[in-house]
């Protein structure tokens, strides 16, 4: 287990963290992070170094248990995943929030799944969770349709307009979009 208090700083120009129980509690001062673990939560505050704009977390994957990452600044995520049957996995950005496509890319939460972007909510890569999936943006948010969608129930949120292209393939029934704008289907 990794345990920080309220002052536990890490800062280096690429972190990577590994504990067979958890990590929580730290504060990192870092552009790139890494954390695993086989069971138990995982808890990361991301301020960059000054001058860095940007973070990105290449994975943070808990086999069984909570996935909570925070930063001030924008985040690109390769991959994140909250596993068991009640993971939640928990992506917050001040700024823009990616997540990116490739080989092994994506984010999963075992119960469920919230993105949430003080800018622009970004999603190239795979998105889910078994029960509810929260996608948040303050800007404007398109749904990526090309993907099917798990989830049980699904929300959006956006401060200003909601976008979607296609049909959505969902594994449950309730679908909520709320907008400060326009909804366009």
């Amino acid at each position: 287990t990794v345990l920080g208090t309220e002052t536990s700083t890490v800062t280096g120009a690429s972190v990577t963290l590994a504990a067979a129980t958890g990590i929580t509690g730290l504060a990192l001062a870092t552009d790139e992070v890494t954390a695993t673990t086989t069971v138990g939560n995982i808890g990361l505050s991301i301020d960059p170094t000054a001058g860095t704009t940007s973070v990105t977390l290449h994975d943070a994957t808990s086999g069984a248990g909570n996935v909570t990452v925070t930063t001030n600044e924008s985040l690109t995520v390769k991959h994140a995943s909250a596993g068991g049957s009640s993971g939640a996995l928990v992506l917050t950005a001040s700024g823009d929030l990616l997540i990116a496509d490739g080989a092994g890319s994506g984010v999963r939460g075992g119960y469920s799944l919230a993105l949430d972007a003080g800018g622009t909510l970004l999603i190239e890569g795979t998105a889910d969770a078994a029960n509810t999936v929260t996608f948040t943006s303050s800007n404007a948010f398109i749904l990526p349709t090309s993907a099917s969608y798990q989830a049980l129930n699904m929300v959006i949120d956006s401060d200003t307009n909601v976008v979607i292209d296609e049909t959505v393939t969902m594994g449950g029934s309730s679908f909520e979009v709320r907008s400060g704008g326009n909804i366009t289907i």
